[in-house]
């Protein structure tokens, strides 16, 4: 997704538990790339490489989504995503992070032009990470004014 809503006239994509977006293997499940001002609720996304995917994306609410069997990332937020909220989500079954926010020191001239990927003031709380690779919660060097809080982690590795 391209297109950007604003803060009075915000996009919605809600559904039911039962709505599935299934990504059939491929990269992004759902991307929202360049686009701000969305909200995103209640249904599934399965089958990809990466669940959701945020490319510099900023004031979006993610709520109560369940995200499972990815290859890669459930949830990734890179090149200046900010302020964006991700409550109440269901990760489970991710070959790599639960969420990953931001890009490591190596992937900056990737992408951000070789400046701090600074994905900062996202919020992460009260979601549930089960069965996950790699990190619940990776934020990576560069981001700043982030909060986490209140998430239930369980430890255990999808492989």
């Amino acid at each position: 997704m391209t297109v950007s809503g604003n803060q009075s006239a915000p996009i919605t994509l809600c559904g039911p538990a039962n709505a599935i977006i299934d990504g059939r293997g491929k990269s992004s499940i759902f991307h929202l790339n360049g686009a701000n001002w969305w909200n995103l609720s209640g249904f599934q996304l399965t089958n990809g490489n990466k669940g959701l995917g945020l490319t510099n994306s900023n004031h979006n609410k993610i709520i109560a989504l369940s995200i499972h069997d990815t290859d890669g990332a459930s949830v990734h937020i890179n090149t200046f995503s900010s302020d964006n909220v991700f409550d109440g989500l269901t990760l489970r079954h991710s070959g790599a992070e639960g969420f990953y926010v931001g890009s490591a020191k190596s992937n900056w001239c990737m992408y951000s032009k070789c400046k701090p990927d600074t994905c900062d003031r996202n919020i992460i709380r009260n979601n549930d990470i089960a069965t996950v690779d790699d990190e619940a919660i990776d934020i990576k060097e560069g981001t700043t004014g982030g909060q986490a809080i209140n998430n239930q982690i369980d430890g255990k590795r999808k492989n």
